[in-house]
Protein backbone atom coordinates (compact mmCIF):
# COMPACT_ATOMS: atom_id res chain seq x y z
CA UNK A 1 0.00 0.00 0.00
CA UNK A 2 1.28 3.48 -1.33
CA UNK A 3 0.27 6.34 1.85
CA UNK A 4 0.45 10.10 1.02
CA UNK A 5 0.46 11.88 4.06
CA UNK A 6 -0.14 15.81 4.07
CA UNK A 7 1.75 17.18 7.12
CA UNK A 8 4.59 16.39 9.09
CA UNK A 9 3.54 17.30 12.43
CA UNK A 10 2.92 14.69 15.38
CA UNK A 11 -0.40 13.54 13.92
CA UNK A 12 1.31 13.16 10.41
CA UNK A 13 4.89 12.36 11.31
CA UNK A 14 3.20 8.83 13.86
CA UNK A 15 1.03 7.90 11.19
CA UNK A 16 4.06 7.31 8.87
CA UNK A 17 5.94 5.54 11.88
CA UNK A 18 3.02 3.13 12.63
CA UNK A 19 2.38 3.13 8.60
CA UNK A 20 6.05 1.68 8.10
CA UNK A 21 5.69 -0.51 10.83
CA UNK A 22 2.89 -2.16 9.13
CA UNK A 23 4.17 -2.11 5.51
CA UNK A 24 3.11 0.28 4.05
CA UNK A 25 5.07 2.24 1.47
CA UNK A 26 4.57 6.20 2.84
CA UNK A 27 5.54 9.87 1.22
CA UNK A 28 5.30 12.35 3.86
CA UNK A 29 4.83 16.17 2.60
CA UNK A 30 5.72 19.02 4.89
CA UNK A 31 4.67 22.48 3.61
CA UNK A 32 7.67 24.20 5.49
CA UNK A 33 10.80 23.12 7.57
CA UNK A 34 10.80 19.83 9.79
CA UNK A 35 10.10 20.78 12.67
CA UNK A 36 8.13 23.42 11.33
CA UNK A 37 8.09 26.78 13.82
CA UNK A 38 4.49 27.18 12.67
CA UNK A 39 2.78 24.28 12.88
CA UNK A 40 0.36 23.37 15.61
CA UNK A 41 2.72 20.71 17.26
CA UNK A 42 5.57 21.47 18.11
CA UNK A 43 5.04 23.11 21.35
CA UNK A 44 7.01 21.96 25.01
CA UNK A 45 4.44 19.41 26.21
CA UNK A 46 1.30 17.83 25.26
CA UNK A 47 -0.58 16.36 28.66
CA UNK A 48 -1.41 12.83 29.24
CA UNK A 49 -3.60 11.51 31.64
CA UNK A 50 -6.23 9.22 32.55
CA UNK A 51 -9.20 11.63 34.58
CA UNK A 52 -11.63 12.16 31.22
CA UNK A 53 -14.37 12.99 32.78
CA UNK A 54 -16.73 10.59 32.21
CA UNK A 55 -16.11 9.44 28.76
CA UNK A 56 -15.30 6.08 29.76
CA UNK A 57 -14.05 5.08 25.84
CA UNK A 58 -11.30 7.83 26.36
CA UNK A 59 -10.56 6.75 29.89
CA UNK A 60 -9.89 3.16 28.26
CA UNK A 61 -8.12 4.35 25.33
CA UNK A 62 -5.18 6.05 27.86
CA UNK A 63 -3.18 2.83 28.72
CA UNK A 64 -3.32 1.79 24.87
CA UNK A 65 -1.61 5.39 24.18
CA UNK A 66 1.02 4.53 26.56
CA UNK A 67 1.83 1.48 25.11
CA UNK A 68 1.82 2.93 21.88
CA UNK A 69 4.27 5.74 23.27
CA UNK A 70 6.33 3.21 24.74
CA UNK A 71 6.72 1.45 21.50
CA UNK A 72 8.05 4.56 19.95
CA UNK A 73 10.37 5.47 22.65
CA UNK A 74 12.17 1.84 21.71
CA UNK A 75 12.31 2.86 18.09
CA UNK A 76 13.51 5.77 18.95
CA UNK A 77 16.00 5.28 21.34
CA UNK A 78 15.01 7.27 23.54
CA UNK A 79 12.12 8.83 25.69
CA UNK A 80 10.25 12.45 25.21
CA UNK A 81 7.87 11.80 28.05
CA UNK A 82 8.13 13.27 31.82
CA UNK A 83 6.42 11.65 34.63
CA UNK A 84 4.65 14.31 36.81
CA UNK A 85 1.49 12.81 38.48
CA UNK A 86 -1.47 13.97 38.03
CA UNK A 87 -3.19 17.17 40.16
CA UNK A 88 -6.97 17.90 39.97
CA UNK A 89 -8.44 20.46 42.29
CA UNK A 90 -12.03 20.06 43.75
CA UNK A 91 -12.80 17.66 46.35
CA UNK A 92 -15.37 14.34 46.54
CA UNK A 93 -18.06 17.77 46.62
CA UNK A 94 -17.14 18.29 43.25
CA UNK A 95 -19.78 16.71 41.27
CA UNK A 96 -17.76 16.72 38.05
CA UNK A 97 -14.73 15.12 39.88
CA UNK A 98 -16.80 12.35 41.50
CA UNK A 99 -18.18 11.31 38.88
CA UNK A 100 -14.83 11.13 36.83
CA UNK A 101 -13.33 9.33 39.79
CA UNK A 102 -16.15 6.59 39.45
CA UNK A 103 -15.15 6.47 35.52
CA UNK A 104 -11.66 5.56 36.84
CA UNK A 105 -13.12 3.41 39.22
CA UNK A 106 -14.59 1.27 36.19
CA UNK A 107 -11.49 0.63 34.05
CA UNK A 108 -10.02 -0.80 37.25
CA UNK A 109 -6.30 0.97 37.18
CA UNK A 110 -3.84 -0.96 38.01
CA UNK A 111 -2.09 -0.39 41.95
CA UNK A 112 0.09 2.92 41.79
CA UNK A 113 -2.73 4.58 39.68
CA UNK A 114 -5.28 4.72 42.80
CA UNK A 115 -6.97 7.76 43.05
CA UNK A 116 -5.87 10.40 46.00
CA UNK A 117 -8.22 12.75 47.74
CA UNK A 118 -6.55 15.74 49.13
CA UNK A 119 -7.82 18.22 51.35
CA UNK A 120 -7.27 21.71 51.30
CA UNK A 121 -3.98 21.08 54.09
CA UNK A 122 -2.66 18.77 52.01
CA UNK A 123 -2.81 20.93 49.20
CA UNK A 124 -1.55 23.70 50.90
CA UNK A 125 1.41 21.69 52.60
CA UNK A 126 2.26 19.58 49.07
CA UNK A 127 1.46 22.77 46.21
CA UNK A 128 2.37 25.77 48.20
CA UNK A 129 2.43 27.73 44.95
CA UNK A 130 -1.45 26.97 44.53
CA UNK A 131 -3.34 30.28 45.40
CA UNK A 132 -5.86 29.66 48.70
CA UNK A 133 -8.86 30.11 46.35
CA UNK A 134 -8.00 27.26 44.25
CA UNK A 135 -7.57 24.51 46.85
CA UNK A 136 -10.54 25.94 49.19
CA UNK A 137 -12.01 22.85 48.10
CA UNK A 138 -9.82 20.34 48.20
CA UNK A 139 -9.05 17.78 44.76
CA UNK A 140 -7.48 14.46 44.19
CA UNK A 141 -4.27 13.15 42.18
CA UNK A 142 -2.90 10.19 40.54
CA UNK A 143 0.73 8.79 40.23
CA UNK A 144 -0.18 8.23 36.62
CA UNK A 145 0.49 11.42 34.41
CA UNK A 146 2.97 13.37 32.78
CA UNK A 147 3.71 15.55 29.34
CA UNK A 148 5.27 14.50 25.96
CA UNK A 149 7.30 16.90 25.15
CA UNK A 150 5.76 17.56 21.40
CA UNK A 151 8.72 19.33 19.41
CA UNK A 152 11.42 16.90 20.70
CA UNK A 153 8.80 14.02 19.01
CA UNK A 154 8.75 15.63 15.79
CA UNK A 155 12.63 16.03 15.87
CA UNK A 156 13.68 12.51 16.50
CA UNK A 157 10.70 10.71 14.51
CA UNK A 158 12.11 13.05 12.14
CA UNK A 159 15.49 11.69 11.84
CA UNK A 160 14.45 8.01 13.01
CA UNK A 161 12.05 7.94 9.87
CA UNK A 162 14.76 9.52 7.56
CA UNK A 163 17.11 7.15 8.56
CA UNK A 164 14.96 4.17 8.15
CA UNK A 165 14.39 5.53 4.67
CA UNK A 166 11.05 6.72 4.36
CA UNK A 167 10.35 9.34 2.21
CA UNK A 168 9.88 12.80 3.94
CA UNK A 169 9.72 16.14 1.76
CA UNK A 170 10.22 19.33 3.80
CA UNK A 171 9.37 22.79 2.11
CA UNK A 172 6.72 20.60 -0.26
CA UNK A 173 3.42 22.58 0.13
CA UNK A 174 0.56 20.83 -1.27
CA UNK A 175 -2.37 22.95 -3.08
CA UNK A 176 -4.87 20.01 -4.05
CA UNK A 177 -6.18 16.69 -2.75
CA UNK A 178 -8.32 14.78 -4.97
CA UNK A 179 -9.86 12.16 -2.89
CA UNK A 180 -11.61 10.28 -5.67
CA UNK A 181 -8.51 9.58 -7.59
CA UNK A 182 -5.93 9.46 -4.95
CA UNK A 183 -4.00 12.02 -6.06
CA UNK A 184 -1.98 15.45 -4.38
CA UNK A 185 -0.98 18.17 -6.42
CA UNK A 186 2.30 19.88 -4.94
CA UNK A 187 2.73 24.10 -5.28
CA UNK A 188 5.40 22.76 -7.75
CA UNK A 189 3.36 21.10 -10.09
CA UNK A 190 4.63 17.47 -9.55
CA UNK A 191 1.41 14.78 -8.89
CA UNK A 192 1.49 11.92 -6.26
CA UNK A 193 -0.90 9.32 -6.25
CA UNK A 194 -1.57 6.44 -3.65
CA UNK A 195 -3.98 4.11 -2.17
CA UNK A 196 -4.85 5.81 1.02
CA UNK A 197 -4.08 9.08 2.85
CA UNK A 198 -4.58 10.90 6.10
CA UNK A 199 -4.77 14.41 5.83
CA UNK A 200 -5.11 16.67 8.73
CA UNK A 201 -5.74 20.49 8.97
CA UNK A 202 -3.76 22.37 10.66
CA UNK A 203 -0.51 25.27 9.72
CA UNK A 204 2.45 22.40 10.15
Amino acid sequence: MRVIIVGGGIAGLSTAWALQKAGAEVVVLEQGPLPNPVGSSVDDHRLIRYPYGTRLGFTRMVAEAYAAWDEMWSDLGECHYVETGTLVLGGPSHADNRATVDTLAKIGLREGHAVEWLTEADLARDYPLLEEAAIASGGYRLSSGGALRCGRIIQSLARHLAFTGLDIRPHSPVIAVDPVGGEVRLASGERLGGDAWSWRRGRG
